[in-house]
């Protein structure tokens, strides 16, 4: 039976990173990720479609969020077991 513990490491990841992307989200000179300028792209490309490109925005921040938040889920769990490895050579020796 292995011993569960919470991922301390993952939750720090993922609230760094998300926090991160949304003040990247909310800045208006980043092209391809700020919501502004995705609008606007959304809205040239499907020309008197603004229902579609209304429609598309939310589907483009919940796969921009969950990746980011996957993203950093997975980059803290690997600082969290490297640390633990780190501490346990450092008490060790």
């Amino acid at each position: 039976m292995t011993k569960q513990y919470l991922n301390i490491g993952g939750l720090i990841g993922v609230t760094l990173v998300v926090m991160i992307m949304c003040d990247i989200l909310l800045c208006e000179n980043i092209p391809l990720l700020s919501i502004n300028i995705t609008q606007a792209i959304i809205s040239h490309w499907a020309k008197h479609w603004h229902i579609l490109a209304v429609g598309l925005l939310p589907i483009y921040m919940a796969i921009i969020l969950f990746g980011t938040s996957m993203m950093g889920l997975f980059l803290g769990s690997m600082a969290q077991r490297w640390l633990m490895r780190f501490c346990k050579r450092s008490v060790q020796s």
